[in-house]
């Protein structure tokens, strides 16, 4: 015969499993409420603040965010696009560097990018309500990847 003590010890260790499965099938879930899909390099230009070259390709991004929002992008670009793909951004080619990037980058992950690459390009604008930071690899003269991380709100 089930006693009651039973069915409530097998209740209190199935009900929890229940939860933590619900909770993680939703934080999951939570990834595919991005803005900036790959389908649709629009939604990164406009949150980026940039315009992608004409030769981009294998783009990958994401944006995130409640109040304030946060956009980052990588893809690949022909050298020839360079001038067109600095221009559309919020840099100034001028502050365009080939200097390490100094303490001050905002996003580590461009910092560390950095360090492993023979030949590159780094820039940074802030102002009051918008950040963007850039990191093209030029390591290869058949093609440049771009790292772009922007911040805004």
């Amino acid at each position: 015969m089930v006693t009651f003590k039973r069915i409530f010890c097998v209740a209190i260790f199935i009900i929890p499993c229940f939860i933590v499965g619900i909770m993680g099938y939703a934080i999951h879930g939570l990834s595919s409420l991005s803005g900036c899909k790959e389908s649709n390099p629009e939604q990164i230009e406009y949150l980026a603040h940039f315009k992608m070259p004409p030769s981009a390709h294998r783009l990958k991004s994401s944006c995130f965010g409640l109040q304030a929002y946060g956009a980052d992008a990588s893809f690949e670009m022909n050298p020839a696009d360079l001038e067109m793909f600095i221009a559309s951004t919020a840099i100034e080619p001028s502050l365009f560097t080939e200097k390490s990037p100094d303490i001050q980058v905002l996003n580590d992950r461009l910092k560390k990018k950095a360090s492993g690459m023979e030949s590159y390009l780094y820039g940074k604008y802030i102002s009051v309500d918008f950040t963007q930071e850039i990191l093209i690899d030029m390591s290869s003269s058949e093609r440049y990847i771009v790292y772009i991380f922007a911040g805004g709100g």
